[in-house]
């Protein structure tokens, strides 16, 4: 029983990890998804290449078409999540995304990784505030709300990913 229990658990942190990963990566995902369905329709200027008309085998292989599609039901699905968040959780993830570009960039640089439940914090109470002529305080979160907010984002985007059958 503790055996299928624990296969069940990592089933579902693999597919939040999944759902994670596309949410965060959502515009490099989409500009990939862009160059691969060019490629594939043979618009990038070097025409299709692997399906009888020269080129090689292995460049077809890279790119399948079953994976392209794939990926853009991944991609309608975070579209499909976020169109229906409420502002103040579409603000959370933008905030989430632009903290998660911008480690990838300080690790790209060899820099540190920055906390991103502070960093997301500090940025949310500030553009609430903007937004509302407000005092920041009235916008700042506990860790555990920023912690609760992703967990429901990340639960939400894996029912909708599954309704639109995405692979996980």
């Amino acid at each position: 029983m503790d055996d299928a229990r624990q296969r069940i658990k990592r089933g579902m942190r693999r597919d939040d990890l999944t759902a994670q990963d596309w949410l965060l990566n959502y515009a490099s995902r989409k500009q990939e998804y862009y160059k691969a369905e060019a490629y594939i329709s043979g618009q990038s200027g070097r025409g299709r290449r692997g399906r009888g008309k020269g080129g090689s085998p292995v460049e077809y292989q890279f790119i399948h078409v079953a994976d392209v599609e794939q990926a853009e039901q991944w991609l309608l699905a975070v579209e499909s999540l976020v169109d229906y968040l409420p502002p103040n959780r579409r603000l959370f993830v933008e905030l989430w995304r632009k903290c998660h570009e911008l480690n990838n960039q300080r690790l790209a640089n060899h820099e540190k990784k920055m906390e991103w439940v502070v960093w997301v914090q500090r940025k949310y109470a500030e553009e609430m505030a903007r937004r509302t002529k407000k005092d920041e305080s009235c916008y700042w979160m506990t860790e555990a709300t920023l912690y609760l907010w992703r967990h429901k984002v990340i639960n939400e985007l894996v029912r909708v990913a599954y309704m639109r059958g995405c692979k996980f």
